[in-house]
C-alpha cells in the first residue's frame, strides 16, 4: 500500500517536475531535511519522506515530491541506478527502477 501510494505520487511529480525531477530525480540526502523512514522494501531500499532544504530551493531542484528514495541509500544496494549530476555535483536516481526492483 505504501509503495502504491508512492508510485502515484511519483507519477504525478514526473508530469509536473520538468528538468529538475523526472525519472532521474535529485535524491541526494544533502538536499533534504527532516528525513523520516517510511518503509524498508524487500530489495533493501528504503522509502523516506522529507522536506526540501534551502540549498535544494536555491539550486531549483526541489519538486513537489516529498516521498521517495535517498540516493546514498540506493547506491549501497544498486549503484548502477545512481549517478552524479555533472552540473550540480549532487546524486540523482532512476527512481522507477529503484522502486520496481
Amino acid at each position: 500500500q505504501a509503495v502504491g501510494g508512492l508510485i502515484g505520487t511519483l507519477g504525478s511529480s514526473l508530469i509536473t517536475s520538468g528538468a529538475a525531477g523526472g525519472i532521474f530525480g535529485f535524491s541526494d540526502i544533502r538536499l533534504k531535511d527532516n528525513v523520516k523512514l517510511i518503509k524498508k522494501l524487500d530489495s533493501g531500499i528504503s522509502l523516506f519522506s522529507w522536506d526540501w532544504n534551502d540549498l535544494s530551493k536555491k539550486l531549483g531542484v526541489n519538486s513537489r515530491r516529498v516521498k521517495g528514495v535517498i540516493a546514498q541509500d540506493v547506491k549501497k544496494y544498486y549503484p548502477d541506478l545512481v549517478f552524479k549530476d555533472l552540473k550540480t555535483g549532487f546524486y540523482r536516481v532512476n527512481t522507477w527502477k529503484a522502486l520496481l526492483i
